[in-house]
């Protein structure tokens, strides 16, 4: 199947490539070239919607640290309403060099495994950077990577839950979705993410970072959660993410995965 084939469903709504006003059948024509048929998946990542960005914009005058950065189309924005696809663990070891960006010293996508900077493996059950050592932080961080689909565009987007935003984001899953779902045999079930609609807001609590809320806006109807359904499909084994599209959080911390569903504990 081609990568057009594949994409197609994520893009329901007007694309930038609409804004060129094209005829309709020109535009037809031009979608049967398939004519980027040789970049695969890993030639098209996702859009990241950062925040604690350390860059400056066009102007000169740098990001506040509580606005999503596209990292697609650098454009920018306070909050985000969609719907959540699925969600994927990782750890990362990075570091920030002034004037360089992050540097990955080692990160894992199965959280079994890291590939460290020199590429040699690294078994995360025995290392000691995801632990605390008396009262620093854990040098390798746990990150919640969700890919979501943006309702005002119709785009695809991965937004990423770290350091102090991880504790919000466990409560609002805890809330919302953990054993929230009752089955025929009266058993009770995780529901997907994609069956309400949730706004993406930025605050800062101590003035130096922003920290990711999540906010549920309503429930999906049932025939947009037939259509989530078929994309969570499409994204639910994704196996890697761009670790080096996004700069660190300026704070971090490591939470414990208590009262999580099955799907999210390590």
């Amino acid at each position: 199947m081609s990568q057009k084939q594949e994409t197609t469903a994520v893009v329901p709504k007007n694309s930038a490539a609409l804004e060129l006003a094209l005829p309709p059948d020109l535009a037809e024509e031009l979608g049967e070239l398939d004519a980027l048929s040789e970049l695969g998946r890993e030639d098209r990542p996702l859009p990241i919607m950062a925040y604690n960005m350390k860059m400056k914009d066009d102007s000169g005058s740098w990001l506040p640290k509580d606005v999503f950065f596209n990292t697609s189309t650098e454009e920018t924005v306070e909050s985000i309403e969609g719907v959540l696809l699925t969600v994927k663990k990782t750890r990362r070891h990075a570091n920030y060099v002034e004037g360089q960006g992050t540097e990955i010293l080692c990160r894992s996508d199965d959280l079994k495994i890291g590939i460290d900077i020199d590429g040699n493996q690294v078994e995360c059950a025995t290392c000691n950077k995801k632990n605390w050592v008396r009262n620093e932080k854990p040098q390798c961080g746990l990150i919640y990577n969700f890919i979501g689909i943006d309702s005002r565009t119709g785009q695809p987007f991965v937004v990423r839950a770290k350091g102090a935003s991880l504790p919000p984001t466990r409560r609002y899953i805890a809330k919302y979705f953990t054993n929230k779902l009752r089955l025929k045999n009266g058993h009770y079930a995780d529901l997907p993410l994609f069956v309400f609609h949730t706004r993406l807001t930025l605050d800062t609590p101590e003035g130096t970072y922003a920290v990711l809320r999540m906010e549920n806006i309503g429930p999906c109807s049932q025939e947009e959660i037939v259509q989530f359904k078929a994309l969570y499909e499409t994204f639910k084994n994704f196996r890697s993410v761009d670790l080096d599209s996004e700069q660190p959080a300026a704070k971090d911390d490591d939470g414990k995965d208590e009262d999580l569903p099955d799907f999210l504990k390590e």
